[in-house]
């Protein structure tokens, strides 16, 4: 019964750390730490059910006065608007962005001011392209696609994936759910959470037809450039990783791959000639 008990209480501690050391490996968390939450979890629960007792309420009330501690003196600083250090208010800013002061439907975040002409830009595409936007002029440009989906080149998919057609594909230049913006080189002094920005010279070398016309926000060689880049066999692989069917054989690869995938990074910025490391 003992050695149950000690097996019992240590695999969800040790879940925990290791969880946590994951955590920590790769980043953190976009705000408040909240992929710390399981680990946490796990990390309580050989006590959730402890009697209470002298021994217990003293650490019950240790654990209370370290949580004022933390609300009140150990808190980053909090900004309601978007910037390189510290934590975003995000409530804060989409409140004054919209103009809602609780933004909760999907029509509220329509009324942020960038987001019209995204909007205009989905809507107006006449079949299969990739959208991406001038950053200068915010004006957005369609190029022509192979593939058989719109796919829109955005920063982030939170706001704008609430109110594009379920049928259109959004890029997530972030990196929070797109796989080669999370092995590219962060930018330096990066927000939390959106250090590892791609730009959209790399959705177009990936989805667009080649060659890619003179104009627009994006250069030719450039995109040729990245173009190079995505054909290297290590940044192949990791494409290769996501975008294939999940079969028996493609899930052993990718869970004996990432040990080595989990290491690979590639400069953010194209510039030609581009070689493939040997």
């Amino acid at each position: 019964m003992d050695k149950t008990f000690a097996v019992l209480t240590a695999v969800p501690v040790v879940g925990a750390a290791l969880l946590s050391l994951y955590v920590v490996r790769v980043g953190g968390d976009f705000m408040h730490g909240r992929m710390l939450l399981p680990a946490l979890f796990c990390l309580l629960l050989p006590v959730l059910a402890v009697p209470v007792t002298r021994l217990t309420t003293v650490f019950l009330v240790g654990a209370g006065i370290w949580a004022f501690v933390a609300v009140g003196s150990l808190r980053p600083p909090y900004s309601a608007e978007p910037r390189a250090v510290g934590i975003t208010d995000e409530r804060s800013y989409w409140s004054r962005a919209t103009g809602h002061e609780y933004p909760i439907l999907a029509e509220d975040y329509a009324d942020h001011p960038l987001m019209p002409s995204a909007l205009n830009a989905v809507h107006g595409v006449d079949g299969p392209a990739v959208l991406v936007q001038d950053y200068a002029t915010r004006r957005w440009y369609a190029y022509p696609t192979d593939r058989p989906y719109v796919t829109v080149a955005a920063d982030s998919m939170g706001a704008l994936g609430l109110l594009i057609p379920l049928d259109m594909r959004l890029r997530d230049g972030y990196g929070l759910a797109n796989p080669f913006a999370a092995h590219s080189t962060p930018l330096p002094n990066g927000r939390p959470g959106h250090q590892k920005w791609l730009p959209p010279v790399w959705e177009l070398a990936n989805s667009a037809r080649l060659p890619i016309a003179e104009g627009g926000p994006a250069r030719a060689v450039d995109v040729a450039a990245a173009r190079v880049a995505l054909s290297c066999p290590e940044i192949a692989a990791i494409d290769a990783s996501v975008r294939d069917p999940l079969t028996a054989g493609r899930f052993a690869d990718n869970l004996i791959g990432s040990f080595t995938r989990g290491s690979v990074r590639f400069s953010r910025v194209a510039t030609p000639p581009v070689t493939c490391a040997p």
